[in-house]
């Protein structure tokens, strides 16, 4: 049986993480960490768990996570993972990051896309892409995973396939890619300002110059993992175009 353990498990995509683990024969959760509902029960915080989960959440405490546990999954914010990480924790357990703090090898690049200063830039270069259809074997072996955003997982998977078999011209690509309200997380601000577009059941732009760090994280894994010359180009010029008209409008 494999023990797992959770830091932000009541975010939207800790949440399905649960969800999943719960219907693994071979996977038993072992740690509940939620830094905004310490011992609060989490099957009060979603009572679609009721009787499914009688555990109390738990604190994000990774080093003593990690001596309870084969696994850590962290659904945290960009940045948590890397302040918790280190070599003693690696050697005890698998870490599985659904963050960007080691999606990108760049260190300069990934403190100017998002912001902040990387706390563990000593682990990027072990750390696997976990997009499991191009990089399984890696996977496997992996002490630490890198787990793939929404836009580069559904752009690569996409166009991955037939740029290897080279039934497509890599010049012609162009991504067009849409999120849920979801995709913004549970944070309330964010999601009362699509709530307009919720209304009226349509497609709300929000934060549309903050997309260049979904399209950095496109081309970077496009790179590293397809063999053709991918179009960077025509989709640089698409989101330019984009944030042009945006500005153009103020």
């Amino acid at each position: 049986m494999i023990k797992a353990g959770i830091i932000g498990a009541t975010g939207y995509a800790g949440n399905e993480i649960v969800r999943l683990l719960l219907g693994h024969k071979d996977v038993e959760i072992k740690w509940f960490g939620s830094r905004s509902y310490i011992d609060q029960q989490y099957a009060d915080i979603y009572q679609n768990f009721f009787k499914l989960v009688d555990a109390k959440c738990m604190d994000d405490n990774m080093a003593a996570l990690a001596d309870e546990v084969d696994v850590i999954f962290t659904a945290t914010p960009q940045g948590l993972c890397a302040s918790l990480i280190n070599e003693e924790i690696l050697s005890k357990c698998k870490v599985i990051d659904l963050s960007a703090d080691f999606r990108i090898k760049d260190v300069k690049k990934y403190e100017k896309w998002y912001g902040i200063e990387h706390k563990a830039p000593q682990f990027i270069d072990e750390a696997v892409y976990g997009l499991c259809e191009i990089n399984r074997e890696d996977i496997k072996k992996a002490r630490l995973i890198a787990n793939p955003g929404c836009y580069p997982t559904c752009s690569t998977l996409s166009i991955y396939p037939l740029l290897k078999e080279g039934l497509i011209d890599p010049n012609t690509i162009i991504i067009d890619a849409k999120s849920g309200t979801s995709g913004a997380g549970g944070c309330s601000s964010f999601s009362s300002s699509l709530q307009p577009a919720i209304k009226r059941l349509n497609i709300n732009n929000t934060k549309i110059t903050g997309y260049d760090r979904y399209l950095r994280s496109v081309m970077t894994v496009a790179l590293l993992y397809i063999t053709s010359v991918f179009c960077i180009k025509d989709i640089t010029f698409i989101i330019s175009r984009i944030i042009s008209n945006h500005k153009n409008k103020k």
